[in-house]
């Protein structure tokens, strides 16, 4: 309201007639502007990459749900048992691209292998499932019994990769097998595709299909599994970690065996600890380690947490997670079409009064906000949303309509890869305080 005088002193009030129609646009156009970065956001998490400084984000986040929080959905210790062949080693003869010997090499003992799938088949289990995570490739003189063991051994399956051509190879011929090649990506693994090409289903996917009868659909976009809304690309949220394997570092840790010692005990004892489980043999501690963005994993565990994201139905899009997701781009668009300054509204005033938060209003701006998303998100759906190229964008569009405005821009918008160094190193500096 405003107040003007009459000729007798008198006050009158005359009503403000606000902007309708442009609130209207700026909504409307909010709306939409939501919608597009909704669909990028879910492009960009098909998209087997990631970019920038993104895997910090991942990390925090993960301290932040797990360590602060204790939200660590792991599966029972009962569920599982670790079979380590890191000392269990034969030699077979090195052969050259010509077929001529010219040494030995080390490869997994496959006659110790032999016998426990020949136990496995043997005592006969509706509910185990081995997952065998050795390559092959090399053959040698237990071959043979190897695959008939195999194929007697109940539900199992091995890894197979393809070749630079294209093919696949696929060693011990009629075992059941899943793709397991992947992208590394900033010198880690950060993500996985479910489905590779057109139609391969991973190690991880093809595991989950056999134990729960899944059916997956890969699609342009966004995929299903079971009739729902389905990411085929994911990041990996890590449950089971090396340390939990590790007696004397965890607490409780998972049933964990060298499959040499395994093989000491008697055929009833081994058949009854592998009973109801999944099996996880493979190298876990020497050579199959791979980093990821919480350090150094074995690559049988990546694909043991892969196929957890997938039975907890981690991959579905959920209703409520595109609904978060639209809400807060919409906020946000508000902010960017609207000709207020951010700095002028009062609760970022209340905000910028501490020191902490300056910092937070003047160098962080879009990247605090959308990391603040993310977290959240990661909270309730174990999804880590993609923030630099949204946050680059959001930056790009609020200085073109500041520039067209004849305004400055914003105080909080600044130099990305400078706010996202000023970002690493606040934590870092809190981490060291």
């Amino acid at each position: 309201m405003t107040e003007n005088k009459n000729t007798g002193g008198e006050k009158i009030r005359e009503p403000l007639k606000p902007d309708r129609g442009r609130r209207r646009r700026l909504y409307i156009t909010a709306f939409v502007h939501s919608l597009l970065l909704l669909t990028a956001t879910l492009w960009l998490l098909e998209m087997n990459t990631t970019y920038g400084d993104e895997k910090f984000l991942m990390q925090w986040s993960s301290v932040i749900k797990k360590m602060l929080f204790k939200i660590d959905n792991k599966p029972s210790k009962s569920e599982l048992l670790f079979v380590n062949t890191s000392y269990d080693n034969m030699l077979i003869d090195k052969l050259d691209d010509d077929g001529f010997i010219i040494g030995n090499q080390a490869i997994v003992d496959r006659e110790k292998l032999t016998r426990l799938f020949e136990i496995s088949g043997r005592y006969p289990d509706k509910e185990r499932y081995i997952l065998c995570d050795i390559y092959f490739k090399d053959p040698s003189p237990f071959d043979a019994g190897l695959n008939r063991a195999m194929m007697n051994a109940g539900k199992i399956i091995i890894p197979f990769h393809t070749a630079d051509s294209g093919t696949a190879e696929m060693p011990l011929p009629g075992v059941n097998r899943g793709l397991v090649d992947y992208n590394i990506i900033g010198g880690s693994f950060l993500k996985y595709s479910l489905i590779q090409g057109d139609s391969i289903p991973g190690l991880p996917l093809k595991m989950y299909q056999d134990i729960s009868g899944a059916d997956f659909k890969r699609k342009v976009l966004l995929s299903s599994m079971n009739g729902k809304l389905s990411f085929n690309t994911v990041i990996i949220d890590f449950k089971v970690r090396p340390f939990d394997i590790i007696e004397g570092k965890s607490p409780d840790p998972y049933p964990f065996v060298n499959l040499g010692e395994f093989l000491s005990l008697p055929d009833t004892v081994i058949a009854e600890t592998m009973k109801n489980r999944i099996v996880l043999i493979g190298d876990l501690r020497e050579r199959d380690m791979h980093q990821t963005y919480i350090g150094s994993m074995p690559g049988i565990m990546i694909l043991l947490n892969i196929y957890l994201m997938l039975k907890n139905s981690e991959n579905i899009i959920h209703p409520l997670f595109l609904l978060i997701l639209f809400v807060s781009y919409f906020l946000i668009s508000v902010d960017v079409f609207s000709v207020k300054n951010i700095s002028d509204r009062k609760f970022v005033k209340k905000i910028a009064v501490t020191r902490t938060g300056k910092f937070f209003v003047k160098f962080l701006g879009y990247v605090f906000y959308l990391s603040a998303v993310s977290v959240l998100i990661y909270m309730f759906y174990d999804i880590h949303i993609n923030i630099l190229l949204i946050a680059i964008y959001l930056k790009f569009t609020d200085s073109v309509l500041m520039k067209l405005r004849g305004g400055k821009e914003k105080e909080y918008s600044g130099g990305w890869r400078k706010t996202l160094y000023n970002f690493k190193n606040y934590f870092l500096k809190l981490i060291g305080s």
